[in-house]
């Protein structure tokens, strides 16, 4: 790797995780229109979310997810990412996994505590990246066959 790619790389990573603290914030303030400023439009965009259905095709319809999680809340949304690792050895592909925590109130009072893995796959294209496949996913007791939302390393 010469010093050219070595500061575009260091450059792409550094606008990749601004590009993941923005989708946090985002988060947090409950903003689905800044949400989804960071996933690439049209009909490109997949992803495996935890809520159903299976998959989500296109921007529009992972706006909706959006708005739905956000009107099923009550009051502010904790949101913590950690163990961001971003790689990014291509001049227009890349792609990160993170651990987020998101707790909270539903609207009829049940308490949000969980844990979830994230992999975002990332396309530049203008000279900015955006997301392109995001896939959200809990580990589970294959004992019970439930979803473990509190899981540790």
């Amino acid at each position: 790797m010469n010093a050219h790619t070595a500061s575009s790389s260091t450059a792409d990573e550094a606008a990749i995780r601004s590009l993941e603290q923005g989708v946090v914030a985002a988060f947090r303030a409950k903003d689905a229109r800044t949400v989804m400023s960071f996933f690439v439009p049209g009909d490109r965009l997949l992803v495996f979310d935890l809520a159903t259905p299976r998959q989500y095709v296109g921007h529009a319809a992972f706006s909706q997810d959006w708005k739905h999680l956000f009107a099923m809340t009550d009051g502010p949304l904790s949101v913590d990412m950690s163990d961001l690792r971003v790689t990014t050895n291509s001049s227009d592909l890349a792609y990160s996994h993170s651990i987020v925590h998101v707790s909270g109130k539903r609207t009829d009072g049940t308490s949000i505590d969980h844990n979830a893995r994230i992999t975002h796959v990332y396309e530049k294209a203008d000279g900015k990246w955006l997301i392109v496949h995001e896939h959200v996913s809990v580990p589970i007791d294959m004992a019970t066959g439930k979803a473990d939302f509190q899981s540790k390393p």
